[in-house]
Order: C-alpha cells, then structure tokens, then sequence
C-alpha cells in the first residue's frame, strides 16, 4: 500500500513537469477587437504567458506600456503596424525577444525601448522615432537590436555600460545621434549600419575594444566620432558627405582601417590629441580639406592609404610628434601630397608615392 502511494505520486510529478513543459511552449493571440482574440491587450497577455510563451500581436493601436520581466517572445504583425507607447525589459526577461513594433513618442517621450540589467534580449525590426533615447541598452550583456528604423529620436539606439552586444542592419536617419556607444561599454560589435541625416552617425566615447565595421555614413555632421576611447576598431566603413567622415579626439591604441572616407566637407579622416592611433589602407577622396589630417597627437601613423583629389592636403600632419606616414599614395591634391607643420623631426616619411599635387608633393614646414 505503501509503494504504491509511492509511484501514484512520483507519477502526478511527471504529469506535472509535462504539463508545466507544455506551458512553456504556449502561444497567445492578442487583437484590439474584444474576443477577437485570446486577449485584447498586450499587458493581460504577458501577465498570464509563462516563460518561454510566444505573444503574438494583431494590427492596431494599443494605449500601453509594456514591461516584461520574463524570457517571453513579443511578435507584431507583418500585415499591419502594432503601436505600442513605450517597452521595458528587465528582472528575469534574459532571453526576452521583441519584433515588429512601432512606437511614435511625442518628442518629450523618454525611452522607446529600455533594456536594463538583463542579457541576451533580442530587438528586432522595431521602428521608433519621437523619443529622447529611441533604444537604450544599459548595464547589459548580449543584446542584439537588428533590422530596427530609428528616425527623429535624440538618440537612436544607445548602449551605456554594455558588453558583447551586437547593432547590425539597422536604419538611423534624422537623429541628433544615430548609434551611440558609452558609460564604458566593451566588446560590442556595430555592423552593417546605416546613418543618414544625423548630427552624428556613429558615436563611441569612454568605451573600449568595440568593432565598428561595414557601415553606411551619409550626409552627418560627423560620421563617425570617438572620443576619450581606447582600442576601438573601424573597419572597412562608407563615410562619405559628412563634415569630417572619421573623428578620432583623446583617443588611443584604436585603429581606421580599410574605409572609404569621399567628399566629407572638411576631413576624410581625422586623429586630434591623440596616441598610438592607426590610419591603414583607408581611400580619402575628394574631401574638401584634408584627406587624413593628424592634430596634436603623438606615435600615430598613416600607412598605406590613398588620398587623392583632396582640395587642400592628401596627410597634413600638425604639431604631433613620433608619428609614422609610410607607403601612402598620395595624388592629384589641390595643395600638397603631404604637408607637415610643426612635426618633430622623428617623423618618418618614407616610401610615399607622389604625383600631381598642385602647389608641391612634399611640404615640411617642421622648422
């Protein structure tokens, strides 16, 4: 009598863990429409879904806030766009994934989305704009923000004080910032970007060992700007008519490497109270000042690049000291090939390649 006891029970256990597996795999319809669906608002909806439940979300306008504190998956229609007023994710949400939403701030609208203390969240195609910080991903790990379109935010899509996350595919037009890195954020990867139209296309400042590759820089006042960072790498990035395609101030050990900088408004490329920064096998083309210019900054170098059809100078080179300008090919600037001016005399300038510079290819102005 006893044994059996026994196996009744462990029994009900098993049933349980099934039944309890089974919730996990839930999926809920929410539709503005009352009985349309299994709920008609989307708070009711993640109030009752268990972690892991799919939450799927018909067309409409909904009134709401939504916050979610659980690894729950948040789908709007591709058939039509869901409105929502505003999005949290933290607590227990690690693994919270959020797609197709809209959301229309009033301009004094603080956040779009807040991602806050929670690792690996998924943003996908969400599209934002009317707020002071569109996306913001604060003190996490491993989110990924994909495919989103953020237009006239303050901020389109911030990370402060993350790691290991990854901005890929997104559109940011119209923005005081496009994609901001800060507050110490390491290791994220930005990639396949596009910024257009913005103050600034791509920020990473106070922030460390971040991949900055295979974006699209257009029409910016600064494409990309990095400033009081260390170690950062941009790579193999568009940034073209922009007021100076690449900004690099009291940075050092970064690397600008492999980019296309064309008819930026003042510099291709720029490194101003700088250390130890790389500028490599980068094209500077037709800017209206300078192809690379070199400020104030001390063992950084400039090798192997083409800078041509620059208005002014190919490199200039200014007040900086132990810096490297090797193997450049420097051709058809309005000026100078390469001009320094005020560089200490343990500059290197060997193996540059010169020809059709207007006033003279090489100008040393150092004493």
């Amino acid at each position: 009598m006893e044994r059996a006891s026994v196996v009744g029970v462990l029994g009900l256990a098993v049933s349980l863990l099934f039944i309890g597996s089974s919730a996990l795999a839930a999926e809920w319809m929410v539709d503005p429409a009352v009985d349309a669906g299994d709920y008609d608002t989307i708070w009711e909806a993640v109030l009752f879904a268990a972690p892991g439940d799919t939450i799927r979300i018909n067309p409409g306008a909904y009134e709401e806030h939504v916050e979610l504190i659980s690894p729950i998956t948040l789908i709007g229609s591709l058939e039509g766009e869901v409105w929502i007023q505003g999005l949290i994710v933290r607590g227990a949400g690690r693994g919270a994934v959020i797609k197709n939403l809209r959301i229309d701030g009033t301009g004094t609208t603080p956040r779009g989305v807040y991602v806050h203390d929670v690792d690996d969240v998924t943003l996908d195609g969400l599209v934002i704009s009317g707020c002071a910080e569109g996306i913001l991903v604060e003190d996490s790990a491993g989110t990924t923000v994909r495919g989103c379109m953020l237009e006239g935010n303050r901020t389109g899509i911030r990370l402060r004080g993350a790691s290991g996350c990854v901005v890929e595919g997104n559109s940011a037009e119209g923005n005081v910032e496009g994609i901001t890195l800060d507050s110490g954020s390491t290791g994220n990867t930005v990639e396949g970007n596009e910024a257009v139209g913005n103050s600034v296309g791509v920020t990473v400042g106070a922030s460390s060992r971040n991949l900055i590759r295979r974006n699209t820089l257009d029409s910016n006042a600064y494409g990309i700007n990095s400033w009081e960072a260390a170690s950062n790498s941009f790579s193999d990035n568009s940034a073209t008519r922009n007021s100076i395609g690449i900004s690099l101030y009291e940075c050092e050990g970064s690397s600008v490497e492999g980019n296309e900088c064309a008819e930026n408004r003042e510099y291709g490329i720029s490194f101003s109270y700088c250390a130890e920064c790389s500028a490599r096998g980068n094209k500077a083309i037709a800017n209206r000042r300078d192809g690379i210019r070199i400020n104030h900054s001390e063992g950084c170098e400039a090798v192997d690049n083409t800078c041509e059809a620059n208005w002014y100078a190919g490199v200039y080179l200014w007040n900086s000291s132990g810096c490297r300008v090797l193997d450049n090919e420097l051709t058809d600037n309005g000026h100078a090939g390469l001009v320094l001016a005020g560089a200490s005399g343990d500059t290197e300038t060997e193996g540059n390649v010169f020809g059709g510079n207007g006033h003279c290819s090489f100008c040393d102005w150092s004493n």
